[in-house]
């Protein structure tokens, strides 16, 4: 029987990998999955969406329970890591990873991309 309590949250802007880790181990979190949101490059490659080619920016997809996680918690601490991540990450990466995060947030689930890297 699947469990329909459970939510999913995404999150944009930033280094997905930095933000996967930081979710990992919240009590109520059962999944953290790094991808793309945004952009208009079908299946971008790592390499394509880092260079900023695609429109695309890093996101998380975190799947959590609403009773043992909320989802302001969620939120506080995403902006936790993003305000710690833009004091230390270069002006390029910044750049690329960070400028189109309100409305990337809002985009629909079907743009949900997983990183792939260039073979």
């Amino acid at each position: 029987m699947a469990d329909t309590a459970l939510k999913t949250a995404t999150f944009a802007g930033g280094c997905f990998w930095c933000m996967q880790g930081e979710f990992d181990h919240i009590d109520g979190v059962s999944k953290v999955m790094a991808g793309y949101t945004g952009g208009t490059t079908r299946n971008p490659t790592y390499e394509q969406v880092a260079h900023g080619d695609t429109g695309h920016v890093e996101a998380i997809e975190i799947t959590y329970d609403p009773k043992k996680a909320s989802y302001q918690k969620l939120l506080d601490i995403f902006w936790e890591i993003l305000i710690r991540w833009m004091s230390t990450a270069s002006s390029a990466t910044k750049a690329v990873n960070t400028a189109p995060v309100s409305s990337t947030m809002t985009t629909s689930r079907r743009s949900w991309r997983k990183p792939r890297r260039k073979k």
